[in-house]
């Protein structure tokens, strides 16, 4: 995995984020968007991506919080999207 082998590349954990989120792994997909973010702190679409996961835990305040940091980096939600925004 490419997180092994390069672990100071964002891109990688954000992917594998993904990845981990499509096999259901929620928690571990939070873990690997942190690791992106904490890399890479204005990596807005991690920080999207986060807020929902956040959202599937019940973590509805960490959720609004990263959210909002993928707005302040410049996130623009698709506002047709269900999963633009957790409530």
């Amino acid at each position: 995995m490419v997180t092994n082998l390069k672990p100071e590349f964002a891109d990688a954990w954000y992917n594998k984020g993904i990845a981990l989120e499509k096999l259901g792994k929620i928690d571990e997909t939070i873990l690997a968007y942190d690791q992106a973010t904490k890399l890479k702190p204005d990596f807005a679409e991690v920080w999207h991506y986060k807020a929902i996961a956040l959202k599937l835990r019940g973590r509805f305040q960490e959720a609004d919080a990263a959210y909002e940091k993928a707005k302040a980096f410049g996130y623009k939600a698709n506002p047709s999207s269900a999963l633009s925004r957790p409530p």
